[in-house]
């Protein structure tokens, strides 16, 4: 199940505020849904920005967060298409790294024969 938190892609998007309400975020969803079976992970953001130095103690503190209050299924989020997962500041708090890639739609419009795989 993904969290709400899309957008973060600016210094300010990871101060205190937003963290606070990210993490009660995370304890609303987990305690409502963690009794679902279909839920297998948690993914706690949608392509964040994840180079950004901010990003390192934000993320850490609403992993480690998820991680207190299901210890059951993985962590994840879904990393921007075009990033690179092995060079960011996030992805090594993350059990599943997912990666957006919208072939034909951000990039490549029109050429649908990139879709094709």
């Amino acid at each position: 199940l993904e969290s709400p938190a899309v957008g973060l892609n600016t210094p300010e998007n990871f101060d205190m505020v937003v963290l606070l309400h990210h993490l009660q975020v995370m304890e609303e969803i987990i305690a409502r849904d963690k009794n679902k079976p279909s839920i297998v992970m948690w993914s706690v953001a949608n392509a964040p920005d994840v180079y950004l130095d901010a990003a390192v103690p934000y993320f850490k503190t609403v992993v480690n967060l998820t991680r207190t209050l299901d210890p059951t299924r993985p962590v994840s989020f879904a990393h921007a298409q075009g990033g690179d997962y092995k060079e960011d500041n996030v992805s090594k708090f993350m059990d599943v790294i997912m990666i957006n890639q919208y072939f034909g739609w951000y990039h490549d419009t029109g050429h649908l024969e990139v879709i094709d795989a």
